[in-house]
């Protein structure tokens, strides 16, 4: 078994390091499916829990319905207006994605679909209003949500860096320079239609020829996902890699998540979990509290990792139950774990 050994030490460093800044929490809090008149509920939850950051979602297919002329202006934005403000007054940072582009956009007329010309020129009026309509509110901006999906995105690295993360990043730093400009937040499912690493390879050489020529890179920080049965999981995905393993014989099928960044060339961005979570469908609910608290706390030892955020705030009927909020918003155990933890 080949061993990499400057790698390993690596690792044992960073995480022998006690950072002085530690871990910073954050929620999902995405709007209510089929309520969307309700702006983030009970984000008195969300500080009575300590968490500093929320990551909602800005659809776009919600802004322009229909091509507009004048997004900024004529957009159906008082859902977010009202999210955004709620979450400031409480002093809650706001992470905010860019995604899921309205039907018409679309080569296929669903938001999956590669954009056509119309699209992408309506996808740069989008972002730009997004970034001028609320300027230093946003605390970042993410580029899309899992693009190696299928069920989100059926185009290639390529158009994903050409349609969506190339033009609003322009735009995002063109504008403001204080907005941090986070992604790709890739899904980790093996299952994957990209697989993380391929998604990364072709990605890393991307934005080497993107730094040549511009002096710049993708992002300021890299946002990924990370589903796991057990909370250890989840942080040994990003220290040790993924094993499959048959009696007492076991073989590496992923390399661990840091080294996949630092060998496509993200070895100095911080790194954001924009997503981990259980379903309490699948787990007890007091289990959910306990790993989550479990991995919220081994999560500050991984090297560079900044921030993570809980997947969910409420119930979803269309995602699981995975939030730490129950659909009536009355509070399961995890609530009361996290709340109490600090």
């Amino acid at each position: 078994m080949k061993t990499n050994i400057p790698f390993i030490f690596l690792v044992a460093f960073f995480m022998s390091i006690n950072f002085a800044y530690g871990l910073e929490w954050g929620i999902n809090a995405h709007l209510p499916v089929n309520n969307w008149g309700d702006p983030a509920p009970h984000l008195d939850r969300v500080v009575d829990m300590h968490f500093e950051h929320i990551r909602l979602d800005l659809r776009w297919d919600i802004v322009e319905q229909t091509p507009l002329e004048n997004l900024e202006q004529t957009g159906n934005w008082h859902i977010f207006d009202a999210s955004i403000h709620a979450a400031r007054v409480r002093g809650i940072k706001v992470l905010g994605i860019l995604q899921a582009p309205p039907g018409w956009a679309t080569t296929t007329g669903h938001e999956q679909g590669t954009l056509t010309q119309q699209g992408l020129e309506h996808w740069v009026k989008y972002v730009r209003a997004v970034v001028t309509r609320y300027g230093n509110e946003l605390y970042a901006l993410e580029i899309y949500n899992e693009p190696n999906l299928s069920m989100f995105y059926l185009g290639t690295v390529d158009q994903y860096v050409d349609e969506y993360l190339i033009p609003a990043r322009q735009q995002i730093r063109a504008l403001n320079s204080n907005i941090k400009i986070t992604g790709p937040s890739l899904s980790n499912l093996m299952s994957a239609t990209i697989k993380v690493e391929d998604f990364y390879k072709r990605l890393g050489q991307r934005q080497h020829a993107y730094q040549a020529a511009t002096g710049q890179r993708f992002f300021d920080i890299i946002t990924h996902h990370t589903y796991n049965d057990k909370s250890k999981g989840v942080v040994e995905e990003f220290t040790k890699g993924r094993k499959s393993c048959f009696l007492f014989f076991c073989k590496q099928t992923r390399k661990p998540l840091l080294k996949i960044f630092a060998d496509a060339g993200f070895s100095s961005e911080p790194i954001w979990l924009t997503e981990f979570g259980w379903n309490t469908k699948d787990v007890t609910e007091q289990t959910q509290g306990q790993n989550l608290i479990e991995a919220l706390t081994q999560l500050a030892s991984v090297p560079r990792m900044q921030a993570a955020f809980v997947y969910h705030l409420i119930d979803e009927s269309n995602s699981g139950d995975y939030g730490v909020l129950r659909p009536d918003y009355s509070p399961k155990p995890a609530y009361d774990r996290l709340r109490d933890r600090r």
